[in-house]
């Protein structure tokens, strides 16, 4: 029962799917499922992600992190422009937002967290 247990845990409920479990030294299982029964990778499926890279916060509860929109290689400029087109009058209203090495944002305005 405590094999099933620790099965369950990680999200499997059919034993055949498993290849191999490995009892680890802490007490927890280590799981490996047939190759058919594995989350597909982007690889799998042929795609070619993006690198989005490490994202960087420019804002953190309302706070503006100078060094950072600098790091980003962005300015107040495209700041007040970002802010503006999502509806945000200053920093004061972000929770978080975030800008990615591919020139994606991140945006959460305060209290919707």
């Amino acid at each position: 029962e405590e094999l099933y247990e620790e099965l369950r845990a990680q999200s499997i409920t059919d034993i055949s799917q498993v290849e191999y479990a490995v009892l680890e030294t802490d007490g927890t299982m280590s799981v490996i499922l047939f190759p058919e029964f594995r989350p597909a990778t982007a690889r799998d499926l042929g795609l070619k992600p993006r690198d989005t890279g490490y994202p960087v916060i420019i804002i953190n509860d309302g706070k503006l992190m100078r060094d950072n929109l600098r790091i980003a290689g962005r300015d107040e400029v495209w700041l007040r422009q970002e802010l503006k087109r999502r509806g945000a009058s200053g920093p004061g209203d972000v929770y978080l937002l975030m800008l990615d090495a591919a020139g994606g944002v991140y945006y959460a305005p305060k209290g919707a967290v």
